[in-house]
């Protein structure tokens, strides 16, 4: 008996010393990213790829989220095995379940932190695509953000006719957008070097509300690098969210690029969906920021809208309305506060950089001349 509970108390401290190593490896990478220069964007062009490929070798080939099963696994393993530690502290005085409970959950958790340190912690600290891009940001006027929310409406009218429509209005996809979305991501390597590789097919999940409640539309995760979408949304979102995780995927983890890189994969697709959902996903960011800064410009370029793209975002914002409460609210204080640790200073409003970009984008490669018509 004295033997088995000195074997305990062994493994109990290795578990300790793994995990402490574990959480130093992890601490140390991250302050080499963030105070080493370069070392990010050297990372996530040369280990970061063989990283990512060795974990798609258990998760890449499953149709079905391997992230989203653990998730569910760990919170019922974590909860069974704290109560049995309590129970067996306080009724079987059994002192050492706990300490034992606490070592191997310690353990489990810097595991977890190194993976997600190699699969996107590091990742943070890399090159931005805009840079990589050689595309120049400078500060617009009100009349050159009006001025592409123009030319943007014109796009989503024009695209909103080569959709599909189901019996209520609204668009509905023809072809699997989880597949579509790697090739559409390849496609766009070819243009843009940084993006150039082989992508996966992005993955629904069993139950989409756990993301919905959450008012996310996807979410990337680094422990088991897939790029998981919530498949209960309205239609128009699915094309763009997918290639908003495969851009994570790809290494690049700024919200507001990863919308950008979307955005420009999705419009210069030979499809007709992807090029809906992504122009109008940049319609949207475009025209929040007009309507901030100019309330009758909106009101005007809202009234050149076609009818049957008011149908697709008034189901979007039906459907997310149902989902809004306290689970929502928690969830986007806690992505608020993640981004900001991150170096995304403005948190939540990261995802609205997208506009900035576009209108760059714009003013640098399509406007001639910047009016509106």
């Amino acid at each position: 008996m004295v033997k088995k509970k000195a074997n305990n108390r062994k493994k109990n401290w290795s578990y300790w010393l793994v995990g402490t190593i574990f959480l130093l490896l992890s601490s140390g990478l991250i302050g080499w990213s963030r105070h080493v220069a370069g070392s990010g964007e050297w990372y996530a062009t040369t280990v970061y790829p063989f990283f990512r490929r060795f974990v798609m070798l258990f998760t890449g080939w499953l149709p079905f989220s391997i992230a989203e099963l653990c998730l569910y696994l760990i919170l019922i393993l974590l909860v069974v095995s704290l109560v049995r530690a309590v129970y067996g502290r306080w009724k079987q005085h059994q002192s050492g379940l706990f300490l034992r409970w606490a070592s191997r959950w310690f353990l489990t958790g810097s595991i977890l932190l190194l993976l997600y340190t190699l699969g996107c912690g590091l990742n943070y600290q890399r090159s931005s695509f805009v840079k990589l891009a050689r595309m120049p940001q400078k500060n617009y006027t009100v009349t050159e953000l009006a001025a592409t929310c123009h030319w943007l409406t014109d796009q989503v009218n024009q695209a909103t006719d080569k959709v599909s429509r189901a019996a209520d209005g609204q668009m509905v996809l023809t072809d699997d957008y989880r597949t579509k979305a790697s090739e559409v991501m390849a496609a766009a390597g070819e243009e843009y070097p940084s993006l150039a590789g082989d992508y996966p097919p992005v993955k629904s999940l069993l139950w989409p509300g756990l993301l919905s409640y959450q008012q996310l539309t996807g979410i990337y995760s680094p422990f088991t690098v897939e790029a998981n979408v919530n498949q209960a949304m309205t239609a128009f979102n699915l094309p763009f969210t997918a290639c908003h995780e495969l851009a994570h995927f790809q290494g690049f983890m700024s919200e507001d690029e990863a919308n950008f890189i979307a955005y420009l994969a999705c419009r210069e697709s030979k499809d007709a969906e992807f090029v809906y959902s992504g122009t109008l996903n940049a319609w949207q960011y475009a025209m929040n920021r007009l309507r901030q800064q100019d309330a009758a410009a909106y009101q005007l370029e809202r009234g050149r809208l076609a009818d049957s793209v008011e149908v697709d975002l008034q189901a979007d914002t039906l459907f997310w309305q149902q989902y809004d409460g306290r689970v929502a609210q928690w969830q986007d204080q806690v992505n608020d506060n993640y981004l900001k640790a991150h170096g995304q200073t403005a948190g939540v409003a990261t995802y609205g950089g997208l506009t900035d970009f576009v209108v760059n984008e714009y003013l640098q490669k399509i406007a001639k001349v910047v009016t509106i018509d």
